[in-house]
């Protein structure tokens, strides 16, 4: 078996595709490589849409370091298919880097790998194809969590969800186990099961590998003393029965459940209130919005002149898949019945794109084209034309055939 590893190349309109092979024994059960060789080939836009992907229905990829305004790209793209061997798990990542790209580029060659060799070390390879609820009594509706309630488009509001259309309830409730991690049984779709995700940052167990593997990549950063330069991440790890983000800083993933745009992440910037808070108690300021006057994100890998202000603790979230795949006729990739896509960008879109637009770009793009790369590329050309002034990296997940929901 191979694994497939796509990395943005140096221009808009190529992938490097890495072609990892296993050499020496296997090693683990599972079929994990994660000290593969690395082989590499081209592959153009069109190329890419006839790829055989297994974890996601589709995906594309559009990039742009912006000229205009930057004299450099500083962001890297990683895509795997078939992570570890398992052909239900997806990694999905984007690299931010500022300062310069070596963080980037050393985290994007780096954090994937790993976060395998954590699974293969404690033997939990096994997660990557284990539903996390199993034992879990699906008779009893979920109880109230604590947490602010997303309404579309990132805005925070408060209380149970408001009566009017079954539609509307229905986005409500969406909603609110979007962002706090609770789904009743009569708050889903009648066909799902009730199946409880984890809440923000009480990190599922793969989350907590995850949370391990940028802390190790953060520690090799410091290792070859990279002081000034530092990147971003963002990463959706997709698995057979859930979807695991994370986050560190302004990098964002937003899903589409019957064309709403729902965020699956939090920004870390340091014009927030509660990271101008967390800042200050450790001795720093915020000046213009800037840790010290330095870097505008509150938390990011590298930076270690700042490491003290500037933290890798990221966001986490583990967002279901419904129905479960182990449904009598629904296979492994099988997702909740309004699930359609994923967008995961850079703060290059969202400083002039919000996550409704965005949504509203690839939703139309996909239903006159059939196409996620022609999608990534149209939400590209989107926030060039809006007059961002940063480098601009879009990823396209499609979760479900676009048949199934236009």
């Amino acid at each position: 078996m191979s694994v497939f590893v796509w990395i943005a190349a140096d221009t808009v309109t190529t992938l490097t595709v890495v072609h990892a092979q296993p050499v020496g024994r296997n090693l683990a059960a599972g079929g994990l490589y994660p000290n593969s060789k690395i082989q590499k080939r081209l592959f153009d836009k069109r190329q890419m849409a006839t790829l055989r992907l297994t974890s996601v229905v589709g995906i594309g990829h559009a990039e742009d370091p912006n000229p205009r305004f930057r004299k450099q790209m500083e962001d890297v793209c990683v895509m795997i298919d078939k992570l570890g061997n398992s052909h239900s798990t997806g990694f999905f990542a984007i690299y931010d880097g500022h300062g310069g790209q070596e963080a980037a580029r050393i985290a994007g060659d780096n954090l994937h790998r790993y976060l395998l060799e954590d699974l293969l070390n404690q033997k939990l390879e096994h997660l990557l194809e284990a539903d996390p609820l199993a034992n879990q009594s699906m008779s009893q509706p979920a109880g109230p969590q604590a947490g602010s309630k997303l309404s579309p488009d990132g805005h925070s509001v408060g209380g149970n969800p408001p009566g009017g259309s079954k539609d509307s309830q229905l986005n409500s409730a969406i909603s609110s186990g979007v962002r706090t991690g609770t789904f009743s049984k009569d708050k889903i779709p009648p066909s799902g099961k009730a199946r409880v995700p984890v809440p923000p940052n009480e990190p599922s167990k793969l989350g907590t590998i995850i949370r391990k593997a940028i802390q190790r990549t953060d520690d090799v950063l410091r290792q070859k003393n990279v002081l000034y330069v530092g990147c971003t991440a963002l990463i959706a790890l997709v698995t057979k029965y859930t979807i695991e983000f994370a986050s560190v800083g302004d990098s964002r993933a937003v899903i589409s459940i019957n064309g709403t745009a729902y965020r699956c992440t939090e920004d870390h910037k340091a014009s927030d209130k509660q990271e101008i808070d967390r800042i200050k108690s450790l001795g720093g300021t915020v000046i213009f919005g800037r840790v010290n006057g330095f870097i505008s994100v509150s938390r990011a890998l590298g930076d270690h002149c700042i490491k003290n202000l500037v933290t890798c603790d990221p966001f986490l979230r583990s967002y279901p898949r419904y129905p479960a795949p182990d449904s009598v006729g629904v296979t492994a990739n099988s997702t909740n019945e309004l699930d359609e896509f994923i967008i995961m960008a850079c703060d290059g879109v969202w400083d002039v794109v919000t996550d409704q637009q965005s949504v509203d770009t690839v939703r139309k793009c996909l239903k006159e084209t059939g196409s996620p790369q022609k999608a990534a590329f149209e939400l590209k050309n989107l926030a060039i034309r809006s007059g961002t002034q940063d480098n601009v990296s879009v990823l396209v997940l499609l979760l479900r055939e676009i048949s199934k929901w236009i």
